[in-house]
């Protein structure tokens, strides 16, 4: 037990030395302030002990200027037994408690056990937190392939460090999902964390909303990096540059910021308008984010999240049958993760009984896998047009014949919805009326 002491009274020196030893003691006169304990706090007492005997006013402007270290290192007050009222004001104040003169030494170690009893349980609750969180993390990045595993692993050792990140892939191929997997790592200030847009931001960047609430979050994950304009990209580089130089036990919490592009900024077409020192500070934590063709063995697995997620929305039951899954694990997916959850969502919506088949996803025959397929099979204008044939009937049907809720279903405007009506021939069809 360390215990830090502020006190004139060289007789209770001598007692807190017989009782905590010479170790557990470190002496410092009353009159000092927060600002000359510097260096005794950074030294992390377990509590700090502050002797009012003589000066009752002086704790009040002791806390007034002790600030945020209050919560980090409980304070005790020492005050006289005829003026408990010192001491109430000063745990009203911030103090943790207060004792009275002459000090009982029983009374003073049942706060320093209770101090540490506290102490073992905040920790304990910041390990809890931390695995809880990080398994909520985990549940949020699906990495059954070896590839997306390496990334995942990559991120968790990244949890922390504060380092600038970079993640490159396609559209749609699970950045936004990356960066917030690394920001619930990161265990700070657990909220939601905001996407800045760089396309169109222009010179705006530090004095926007989103930035100042990036800040409050701990996390500033910038999509479209490679527009922002040279001179706030030059702007980025020096924060980022005076952040990395400044101490990390100063109580100051540096932002991460973690970028997102669609292309790889080394590329020659990119070397000349983006910053080669903005991008050599991500060079150590880089992830290049795989197509989702090249990691189809992850398919099933994100079939079986959105499904589930869905199904919670929706509040009744949504599977993937085996036959579907194998047909949906090949498909070549262009849009990536982001198609196949919007193919989730929309077969979900418009499916019947909610064990969706493949047919139920809308996606063009014949193109799932191989096999063979007789001439002209796979010719596309009359595929598209049974398919959207068939989705027409479904949004009918799901809206129960109501066409505004139908083109509203579909994502088109009514008079759309009558044209293809009347070219499909399905007015009248499937018991739908006319409304």
């Amino acid at each position: 037990m360390h215990l830090l002491t502020l006190t004139n009274d060289d007789a209770l020196r001598e007692t807190l030395r017989t009782t905590l030893g010479e170790a557990g003691c470190e002496f410092h006169p009353a009159s000092v302030s927060p600002s000359q304990l510097e260096e005794p706090l950074a030294r992390k007492p377990d509590a700090l002990l502050l002797d009012l005997a003589g000066q009752p006013d002086s704790g009040a402007a002791f806390l007034e200027t002790y600030g945020d270290r209050a919560d980090r290192i409980p304070l005790l007050v020492l005050c006289p037994e005829a003026d408990r009222d010192v001491g109430l004001r000063a745990v009203r104040a911030g103090a943790l408690d207060y004792l009275l003169r002459p000090l009982s030494m029983d009374e003073l170690g049942i706060r320093l056990r209770r101090i540490q009893e506290t102490e073992h349980l905040r920790r304990e609750t910041i390990a809890l937190r931390t695995a809880l969180e990080r398994t909520a993390a985990r549940s949020t990045l699906i990495a059954e392939s070896p590839a997306m595993g390496r990334i995942r692993d990559s991120a968790q050792a990244k949890a922390g460090t504060r380092e600038p990140v970079l993640i490159v892939g396609e559209r749609g191929s699970g950045k936004k999902t990356l960066a917030e997997f690394i920001h619930r790592l990161d265990n700070q200030k657990k909220l939601p964390v905001g996407i800045i847009s760089c396309s169109g931001l222009g010179d705006r960047l530090f004095q926007s909303s989103a930035w100042r609430e990036a800040r409050e979050a701990g996390t500033a994950i910038l999509e479209g990096v490679e527009s922002l304009p040279r001179a706030e990209q030059d702007a980025l580089t020096a924060l980022l540059t005076r952040q990395a130089q400044e101490p990390t036990d100063n109580g100051h919490r540096p932002v991460r910021v973690i970028a997102l592009s669609e292309t790889p900024l080394n590329e020659p077409a990119h070397r000349r308008e983006f910053s080669p020192a903005l991008f050599q500070l991500f060079s150590n934590s880089t992830f290049v984010l795989p197509a989702l063709r090249d990691h189809a063995a992850d398919v099933p697995a994100l079939l079986a999240h959105f499904a589930q997620r869905t199904a919670q929305r929706l509040g009744r039951p949504v599977s993937v049958s085996p036959r579907a899954l194998a047909m949906l694990a090949v498909y070549p997916w262009p849009g990536n993760v982001a198609e196949l959850e919007a193919a989730v969502e929309r077969a979900a919506l418009l499916g019947g009984n909610g064990r969706l088949e493949y047919a139920d996803f809308g996606l063009v025959p014949g193109l799932a896998g191989p096999g063979d397929s007789p001439a002209g099979a796979l010719e596309l204008k009359p595929q598209v047009e049974a398919f959207e044939r068939q989705v027409l009937l479904q949004a009918l049907a799901a809206t129960k014949g109501n066409r505004q809720a139908a083109a509203k279903l579909l994502g088109i405007s009514l008079r759309t919805l009558f044209y293809k009506i009347k070219r499909y021939g399905v007015e009248g069809k499937e018991g739908l009326g006319n409304r």
